[in-house]
C-alpha cells in the first residue's frame, strides 16, 4: 500500500489532520475515531513529501503503541519506517542520551533495594512514627521530576500527613543521587531529566518533526521535552481532554488545553466514532458535556445497535461479584461461550471477590495480567547472582542477595557491605547461594 492509498481511506477530518501543512497542529481525537490511522498516515505522508525518517520523533504512551505505529508505517514505507525514533519518552530518552554517553538504568526494584539502604544510613527521625516508605519516597520524587515542582509542594498536595518530613526527605533523596552518581547509574525519572537539560538551545536538533500521542497524559516535564525537541521543527500532538485518567502519576491534562493557546497553532477535531453502538456513545456524550473543562465536541456513531448499557448499583464488592457471575451464567445459557466474555476492572486489588464468587460457581476463568516474568521475585532473585558475577561492586545486587539470609535486615546489610573485604564477595557470594537454595 502506498501513501496515497493510506491518505485515500481516510475521512475528511482524518486526512485534514494527517496532510496539513501547519508547524504546530493539535488532533483532538475522541474515542475510537481512527487517531492511530491518522498518526500513520501522518508519517507516511511527511516521509513521501522527502522527509528523512530519521529525522521523525513519534513518542508514544506504550511500547506496543510505538511498535503497532511503525510496523503499520512500515506496511507503507517499507523498512525505511524503521529510521524513525518511537517509543516512550523514557525510552526516547534513553535512545537520544545513548547517542552521547554510555548508560545504564535500573529498574523499580532496584531503585527501592538501593533506597532501602539510603534511608538505613540517612537514619532520619522515626520516633515520632515511621518513615516515609520506599515506594512512596520514590513516587513523591517522581511527581516533583514529573511536575517540575518543588518536593516540599508535591508533599503537601500528595501526602500532607508526610509533610513534616519534607527537609528528611529532601536529605534522604540528595544521598540516593549521589550515591547513584557513584555507581554511575540513573533511573527512569534522571533519563528525563537529563534528556531535558540536554536540550537545551543549540543541542539535540537533529529533529523536523515531532509526533506525540496521548498529549492528554504527558505530564509538563514531557511537554515541556515535545515542545524544546521541536524548537526547530514541527509539533503535531494527539489527545483527547476526555480521557485523562494519570493525574495520579502527575500527568496534567491542561497541557492540551493550553496547548491551543500558542499563536499559530491549528486545531483538528475527529469526531466519527467507528467502535462504539450509538446507545453507548449517546451516554458517553452526555456525561462528557458537564464538564466545564473540555473542548466542546460531539462524537458520532458509525455502529447503530439498540441495546443500551446497563447501570447496576451494588451495596457492596460481594454484592457486585454475586451479580457479574449471576450475569455470566445467564450469557452462557443464551449460548454465548465463556471465552468470549470479559469482566472489565480498574485496578488488579478489585479482583479477589469476583475470583471467589467464580470459584463458588464453577465457571472457569483467566486472568489477563500480572507481573511481567522478570519483574517476579524468583527471577530477581536469580539476576542478582548472574549480575553479581559479572559485577561483584553491584551493591544493589548485593542488598538483595543479603537480604534473603534469615535474619538480615537494612542495618545488617549496611554492616556487611561496610566491612567487607575486596576478597570477601566470592565466600558471601557462596554463602547467599547456598542459604538461598536450602
Amino acid at each position: 500500500m502506498s501513501a496515497a492509498d493510506g491518505v485515500a481511506a481516510l475521512n475528511p477530518q482524518q486526512r485534514a489532520a494527517a496532510l496539513t501543512d501547519a508547524r504546530r497542529v493539535l488532533v483532538l481525537a475522541g474515542a475510537g475515531s481512527g487517531k492511530t490511522r491518522t498518526l500513520v498516515s501522518r508519517l507516511a505522508h511527511l516521509v513521501a513529501r522527502g522527509t528523512p525518517p530519521e529525522r521523525i520523533l513519534l513518542a508514544t504512551f506504550t511500547h506496543r503503541a510505538a511498535r503497532e505505529m511503525t510496523d503499520r508505517a512500515a506496511e507503507i514505507l517499507g523498512g525505511s519506517a524503521r529510521r524513525i525514533w518511537a517509543g516512550t519518552f523514557h525510552a526516547l530518552a534513553y535512545r537520544r542520551l545513548k547517542k552521547h554517553r554510555p548508560i545504564q538504568v535500573i529498574g523499580p526494584e532496584d531503585q527501592r533495594d538501593l533506597l532501602v539502604r539510603v534511608i538505613a544510613e540517612a537514619r532520619p527521625d522515626t520516633e515520632a512514627r515511621r518513615f516515609v516508605g520506599p515506594k512512596q519516597l520514590l513516587s513523591l520524587r517522581g511527581l516533583s521530576v514529573g511536575l517540575m515542582r518543588p518536593l516540599d509542594e508535591v508533599v503537601a498536595q500528595y501526602a500532607p500527613d508526610h509533610a513534616a518530613w519534607t527537609n528528611a526527605m529532601d536529605r534522604v533523596l540528595a544521598v540516593y543521587q549521589a550515591r547513584k552518581a557513584d555507581m554511575q547509574v540513573v533511573d527512569f525519572d534522571d533519563l528525563l531529566l537529563d534528556w531535558y537539560t540536554h536540550l537545551a538551545p543549540g543541542h539535540d536538533t537533529e529533529l523536523d518533526h515531532v509526533l506525540v500521542d496521548e498529549f492528554q497524559d504527558t505530564t509538563p516535564l514531557q511537554a515541556h521535552i515535545a515542545e524544546r525537541l521541536a524548537a526547530q521543527g514541527a509539533l503535531f500532538v494527539v489527545g483527547d481532554d476526555a480521557q485523562s485518567i494519570y493525574g495520579f502519576r502527575g500527568a496534567r491534562f491542561e497541557n492540551i488545553l493550553d496547548f491551543p493557546r500558542r499563536k499559530g497553532t491549528e486545531v483538528h477535531t475527529l469526531t466519527t466514532n467507528y467502535r462504539s453502538t450509538a446507545p453507548i456513545l449517546n451516554i458517553a456524550n452526555e456525561s462528557i458535556a458537564q464538564s466545564s473543562l473540555q473542548f466542546p465536541k460531539k462524537l458520532v456513531a458509525t455502529r447503530k445497535g439498540r441495546q443500551k448499557p446497563v447501570r447496576v448499583a451494588a451495596e457492596n464488592n460481594e454484592e457486585e461479584a454475586a451479580f457479574v457471575a449471576q450475569h455470566i451464567l445467564a450469557l452462557y445459557d443464551q449460548g454465548l461461550e465463556l471465552k468470549d466474555i470479559a469482566v472489565l476492572y480498574r485496578a488488579h486489588r478489585q479482583t479477589p471477590p469476583i475470583e471467589l464468587e467464580l470459584r463458588r460457581r464453577n465457571i472457569p476463568y483467566v486472568i489477563r495480567s500480572g507481573l511481567r516474568l522478570f519483574d517476579q521475585a524468583h527471577m530477581r532473585d536469580a539476576l542478582a547472582f548472574l549480575k553479581l558475577l559479572a559485577h561483584s561492586k553491584d551493591e544493589i545486587s548485593w542488598t538483595r542477595v543479603l537480604r534473603m539470609l534469615p535474619g538480615v535486615g537494612p542495618k545488617t546489610v549496611q554492616a556487611v557491605l561496610t566491612n567487607m573485604e575486596p576478597g570477601a564477595s566470592s565466600a558471601a557470594l557462596k554463602a547467599a547461594a547456598d542459604s538461598h537454595r536450602k
